[in-house]
């Protein structure tokens, strides 16, 4: 595949989970019909059309819709777009592509004529208006196994003897590219040259659909090395008396359409036929936010690495299934199974194409693409193949892994496929099929699902900026070697840090569209606190803006000037608040944590004897309270035992000392108990976050890592004393008691994230590509923090560039490294994290040198950290390279965020 995708998740939908067991039953209910099964019970719904996600350009224009009747201003903006793409000045909208396929056959045709065309999809519409739809595509398509062979060219020889008798018998030539006929195989471009050639001698016209030109033009690129896609696009378009598009295919646009024409005699044809079967000529049956996404769906499909990538993974699938002797053939939108090969031992009043759709939903969910006429796809051509085409962008590698594992466990047992009957032999359109298993049973159902992938699917994406080498160190020379001044248009993968990073669900945006606005209480905040104190189990849940606000005004009211609080390493801004109200912070974390290639599974224990002697020492009245910190990030995400939560619980009952726990990230850490103690394999990461907080007297969060949202946090305590304190404090240093200064969408957001996080499928999905990227730079000899963590990978800087000494701030240096190599900003966790001694000004010289590879939630794919792990890998081989760092500007507190720096010497690498 290509080095990743070019874009970043924004947003995702949920992947519904059902067995397949459940699934038989649904099918069962659904006349053993994939078609006819609900949306919420399908896995993978391999269609292309309809079904990409969008971009976050199309969803902010999808919000801007003009409504007005007629002359809209989305109207005006979609014809200037067609232009600026397409070459063409005027446009006739349609609410989809049939809709123009409408106008194209009741304007051109009259009953009688013929339309040649090459398996599109307007046969139907052909026939029904009295008119002879003719199939002239090349006869040897079905041979065909990949694009460039270009299967959906049409016979020339055949074309000529129908066209013999001029515009009187043949209407006009109509040829789809990459039609849905044979698997989306493309058309070549000499071949279009010669239709259009034909179309003028014999004065028919030529209509083209170009719904999916990008991906015939990508291959029409290749078999002639041109470079230039949207050149391909427009030369493909002036050859054509008349072009229409549906909106679904390659600008990724839900509904809506377009036809035109070049001759103003056909365009005023349409024009005036518009109102009469699909709307007003300035809306073609099409809302003003439709006609938005369209226009900004068109406006990308210059990007040509977005039709690279997903050509990247239609390849990607059909090299899987050809590993495994799959028979399939490969087109520009999926993969098509051979039906015959598949299942030789069924014959043809067994059904085999319905029966292998039936068994795909069975075993993974999985929708083949069947759609239309039913005697097509059961006595016609269509009945020989399964087309699984793939959405555009809607899927991750791991998604097509799993897909053709189900396929490949399909095949490994087609022997003992049985076949179906037919009900209803009378039905005229495939979702009026009904079937039954030929003998009760049609498989043997497996006992579990597939499993491996990301429990959700892509739906918008953000795109991603590539600089060029030369470009980026010119950007880090002006963000003073400092990632954090990095500007984000200029980094390609983002892994700075997970706080408010996270692609929400549309569960959680579903929320933010429906709250109730008031500076008052609202039943958002409410219903907030209800869902938080039955997970956490505190009786106080106390809004704040976020994390840093959550920990101030603890600190301000539990600590005393003097006082100690012994905590599980420190963190930077945790830390910085408990100093800020007199407090003396000490490390009392187990000693493997300060060792990188310690293999301890709880490095975020905290050492109960260490703990034991700081409670002697300062008195159980000089220690404010113990600072317990849940996959302890300056550790590189390491987790603390369940049974050290009961440690420390007693030790601090026994005292009469809080235990306040940093709960920042605590489904990790339960996560990570489930993965790592065998007592908790099979109990939910929700009992086991119960579990947890039921050993503390009351938590901070910042909600932006975990609970899966872009701003808030949590104070939380079971103290009626604490609570009214907190309050306070919240009232005159953040907002409303109900809000703590957020806003009802970002409350609504928040409760939803905490349903998310939950699911014991997401929050697998999540630790599992953290710890492929550690096995993957483990591989490639990189040292890294062991045990791999929860939400990072943290590289261990003095050993990486052990040349350097810990006051040229190697960690900063390797950071900076990374993104001039690669494009990846990471984020120094080391010397300069650490700060300066405030009485000798000298540097800290932690144990831990370190940079933090964080990993945003539901933003990045395994092959986006397979680009990571390669770069990081050239930059390791060239390690000598890079020299040290100075400060240049040094803020006297927290200065990481905002410090400057210039290497010692001149980078070479």
């Amino acid at each position: 595949m290509n080095r990743s995708e070019p874009f970043k998740i924004k947003e995702v939908k949920h992947l519904p989970i059902v067995t397949p067991h459940e699934r038989w039953n649904i099918l069962k209910r659904s006349g053993f019909n994939p078609v006819n099964v609900s949306s919420a019970s399908v896995t993978f719904d391999m269609v292309a059309s309809g079904m990409s996600p969008w971009s976050h350009d199309q969803k902010a224009g999808f919000m801007i819709g003009d409504e007005a009747y007629a002359g809209s201003r989305n109207y005006n903006h979609l014809l200037q777009v067609v232009e600026n793409v397409f070459g063409l000045d005027r446009l006739v909208p349609t609410h989809n592509g049939i809709g123009a396929e409408k106008l194209l056959v009741t304007t051109m045709m009259a009953p009688g004529q013929k339309v040649l065309h090459n398996r599109g999809r307007s046969s139907s519409l052909v026939a029904f208006n009295g008119g002879e739809s003719i199939d002239v595509t090349v006869a040897r398509a079905r041979e065909y196994a990949h694009p460039e062979s270009f299967g959906a060219d049409l016979d020339l020889e055949q074309a000529r003897k129908h066209l013999a008798g001029g515009n009187q018998e043949v209407a006009y030539i109509h040829v789809e590219l990459c039609p849905d006929g044979w698997n989306a195989q493309p058309v070549s471009f000499d071949n279009l040259e010669a239709l259009a050639e034909l179309a003028v001698k014999t004065q028919v016209p030529l209509a083209v659909d170009v719904s999916n030109v990008l991906e015939n033009a990508l291959w029409i690129n290749r078999s002639t090395k041109l470079n230039d896609l949207m050149e391909t696009v427009g030369a493909i378009c002036r050859l054509a008396d008349i072009i229409l598009m549906d909106a679904s295919q390659d600008s990724r646009a839900d509904v809506g359409g377009f036809i035109t024409s070049r001759r103003d005699e056909l365009f005023e044809k349409l024009r005036n036929q518009v109102v009469v079967y699909e709307g007003l000529h300035t809306y073609g049956g099409m809302t003003g936010r439709a006609m938005e996404v369209f226009a900004r769906g068109l406006m990308e499909m210059r990007r040509g690495e977005y039709t690279e990538w997903y050509d990247a993974q239609v390849e990607y699938l059909f090299r899987v299934l050809g590993v495994h002797g799959i028979p399939a053939y490969r087109g520009g939108k999926g993969i098509a199974l051979d039906v015959t090969s598949f299942l030789p031992h069924l014959k043809a009043d067994d059904y085999p194409k319905f029966t292998l759709a039936a068994c795909l939903f069975i075993v993974a969910g999985i929708r083949a693409r069947i759609g239309g006429d039913a005697n097509y796809h059961l006595n016609g051509e269509g009945r020989s193949v399964v087309h699984l085409e793939l959405p555009r962008h809607a899927y991750t590698r791991r998604h097509l892994d799993a897909i053709a594992k189900a396929v490949r466990a399909l095949y490994e047992q087609r022997d003992e496929i049985h076949g179906l009957t037919l009900v209803n032999s009378d039905a005229e359109f495939v979702d009026q099929l009904v079937f039954e298993p030929r003998d009760q049973r049609l498989i043997v159902v497996p006992s579990k699902n597939v499993n491996g992938y990301e429990p959700y699917k892509i739906a918008i994406f953000e795109p991603t900026t590539t600089l060029d080498k030369s470009e980026r160190l010119a950007a880090m020379e002006k963000a003073g070697f400092n990632t954090f001044l990095l500007d984000s248009e200029d980094v390609s993968i983002d892994l700075l840090t997970d706080s408010g990073t996270t692609a929400m669900s549309s569960y959680q945006w579903e929320g933010m569209t429906n709250t109730t606005d008031t500076s008052s209480s609202s039943r958002h905040s409410q219903d907030l606190v209800d869902l938080y104190s039955d997970i956490l189990g505190f009786k106080h849940v106390i809004l704040t803006h976020q994390g840093r606000a959550a920990e101030h005004i603890m600190s301000q009211v539990m600590i005393g000037d003097g006082q100690v609080v012994p905590g599980n390493m420190y963190f930077t801004t945790t830390k910085l608040h408990q100093e800020m109200a007199g407090g003396v912070f000490r490390d009392v974390i187990v000693d493997e944590a300060h060792d990188p290639t310690s293999s301890y599974p709880w490095k975020g224990n905290i050492d109960v004897t260490k703990l034991a002697r700081e409670i002697e020492a300062a008195g159980d009245k000089g220690v404010a309270y113990v600072s317990y910190e849940m996959s302890v990030n300056m550790a590189g995400g390491q987790p603390f035992s369940m049974q050290n939560a009961r440690d420390v619980s007693v030790l601090c009952q026994k005292h009469g000392i809080p235990l306040m726990f940093d709960a920042t990230r605590c489904v990790e850490n339960a996560r990570m108990i489930k993965m790592k103690d065998a007592v908790y394999t099979e109990t939910p990461v929700e009992e086991i976050v119960r579990e947890m907080m039921s050993y503390g007297d009351g938590c901070t969060i910042s909600c932006k890592k975990d609970f899966m949202v872009n701003m808030g946090g949590i104070l939380a305590c079971n103290s009626d004393e604490l609570a009214k304190e907190f309050r306070r404090l919240l009232r005159i240093w953040e907002g409303d008691v109900t809000t703590g200064g957020l806003d009802p969408k970002d409350i609504e957001a928040l409760r939803r994230g905490l349903i998310d996080s939950l699911d014991d499928d997401y929050i697998a999905s999540r630790i599992e590509q953290t710890q492929e990227l550690g096995r993957r730079l483990t591989e490639a000899g990189i040292p890294i923090v062991q045990p791999p963590g929860s939400h990072a990978i943290f590289v261990d800087a003095k050993k990486f560039l052990s040349h350097i000494d810990q006051d040229e701030y190697p960690a900063q240096a390797l950071a900076s490294a990374i993104y001039v190599e690669t494009g990846v900003r990471a984020m120094e966790r080391g010397n300069v994290s650490k700060g300066r001694n405030p009485e000798t000004g000298e540097n800290y010289r932690p144990e831990l040198e370190l940079v933090r590879l964080t990993i945003p939630r539901r933003v990045y794919t395994d092959s986006h950290f397979e680009f990571v792990a390669d770069g990081i890998q050239r930059l390791w081989q060239q390690r000598e390279k890079i020299s040290g760092l100075e400060f240049v500007y040094e803020p006297k507190v927290l200065r990481f965020f905002q410090g400057r720096f210039a290497p010692k010497q001149e980078w070479t690498f």
